[in-house]
């Protein structure tokens, strides 16, 4: 079952170096674990806020991400900007527009070709 969470940064201050290091570090997962999806999002409202989107296929998955080098060393690399610890909360997915039921002919009925008009 896939594991979605999200946590929440708010940043006392900010640098070139954190957003550089959100950027090694999404491209770590991407080439580490091709089980997980990871996306940051900046609150445009309110500075110095970043939200992260994530989604791992298998609890496996979100255990190593959790565990894994990379995600030490960008905790480590955030550490002296964080105004607070971060917000990590997992979630149930409720639904989705990839969840959305499709229209479908009944069985045997298919529908005319459109055809253009002569």
């Amino acid at each position: 079952m896939a594991i979605n969470r999200v946590i929440r940064y708010v940043l006392a201050a900010s640098s070139p170096a954190v957003e550089a290091a959100m950027f090694e570090y999404a491209t770590y997962i991407r080439a580490e674990l091709p089980d997980c999806h990871w996306s940051m999002f900046r609150d445009p409202a309110t500075a110095g806020t970043y939200i992260a989107l994530i989604r791992c296929t298998t609890s496996d998955g979100d255990t190593r991400l959790r565990t894994c080098a990379g995600t030490t060393a960008f905790e480590a690399t955030l550490a002296p900007y964080l105004a607070s610890p971060p917000d990590d909360t997992q979630c149930d997915l409720v639904t989705s527009t990839d969840l959305a039921p499709r229209r479908r002919e009944p069985a045997g009925r298919r529908r005319p070709p459109n055809r253009r008009p002569r």
